[in-house]
């Protein structure tokens, strides 16, 4: 008995920890409603670009965002394959969008996108900057400088003796200079997956996923030393999130079954803390411009397949305040 009541005294703080609760305010909802698109964000703007609005649908749009007039504006990319599940990050020395990984129509069948390409955000022009080496779906994408690190992912699909399709997942990682157009493989992940993470002081931190089933592991990559490292899990697998950064910490928001969750990790304590929001959904859009928390598009989880428009902030006080009770 009383080693039921020690068990239960150490996970009551984790549940009570579990259960703070987030509120967001809805602002202007995007244009189109839509979800699996890449998404990226300026000191002022935040890009949502390409993307389904349902199983069948893709396109090629870009919604813009401006924070500070709460106002949407959008437009048809001409030179951009219809596409989802592709990966997007903001490079301000070019002022444009960095798009590479997806899927596209084919017939009645899907094909991967090969192409690395740089969207103009001064002219909406788009330069082709290579192949990738193995093209995916839902890779994850850090930028450092001028320097792109894309990893995991699906390569593609299979039927299996059943007629049940599945996707083959990828393990392998690589390091792309914008400014020489040099492409370089790194070690392999630790795992086959998708997956996503970003850098902070010099380490890649990759966080949770899906090899077929949603995956809690967290790992860090030292970038000077080309080694990986694992470190504590999350309390639960997370997958389907859209991810962002503030300062020193990575804010993963939503998930394919835990729609409402919010996490928040503090790479200097590496450590997590869990909250709820007042909304849920999976494979939306999260940044993190000027002083607030923004999530925007998605899906709500099963069972139910709505895709939707919205779009909510909070503030960063707010969701630290929080994080500090």
């Amino acid at each position: 008995m009383k080693s039921r009541l020690i068990l239960l005294g150490l996970l009551l703080p984790l549940f009570i920890q579990a259960q703070k609760r987030l509120e967001f305010e809805k602002m202007s909802p995007m244009l189109n409603e839509g979800f699996a698109f890449g998404y990226a964000e300026s000191d002022q703007d935040i890009f949502a670009l390409t993307g389904g609005d349902d199983f069948m649908n893709y396109n090629s749009f870009l919604q813009t965002y401006d924070s500070r007039f709460d106002f949407w504006i959008g437009q048809e990319i001409k030179g951009l394959p219809i596409m989802k599940f592709a990966s997007a990050a903001y490079l301000k020395t070019y002022n444009g969008l960095l798009l590479l990984g997806g899927t596209r129509p084919f017939g009645r069948d899907i094909a991967k996108v090969e192409k690395i390409r740089l969207l103009s955000l001064d002219d909406f022009s788009v330069t082709e900057l290579g192949n990738l080496p193995e093209p995916a779906r839902r890779m994850g994408l850090a930028v450092d400088g001028n320097k792109a690190y894309f990893f995991g992912g699906s390569t593609g699909m299979n039927t299996g003796s059943l007629g049940t399709q599945y996707f083959n997942r990828s393990n392998k990682f690589f390091v792309y200079d914008l400014e020489v157009g040099h492409l370089e493989m790194l070690p392999d992940l630790p795992m086959a997956m998708e997956t996503d993470g970003g850098i902070v002081d010099g380490s890649l931190y990759v966080f949770g996923g899906f090899d077929g089933n949603p995956l809690s592991g967290i790992w860090k990559y030292n970038i000077e030393q080309r080694q990986w490292q694992e470190l504590a899990p999350f309390e639960r697998p997370v997958s389907s999130y859209a991810l962002t950064q503030y300062k020193h910490y990575f804010i993963l928001v939503g998930d394919f079954y835990n729609g409402n969750q919010l996490i928040v990790y503090d790479t200097q304590a590496e450590s997590a803390e869990y909250f709820k929001m007042n909304f849920s959904g999976s494979l939306m859009g999260a940044s993190v411009v000027g002083e607030h928390l923004y999530v925007y598009g998605g899906k709500v989880p099963p069972p139910n397949r709505l895709i939707r428009s919205d779009l909510y902030r909070i503030s960063l006080s707010e969701l630290f305040k929080s994080k500090e009770q």
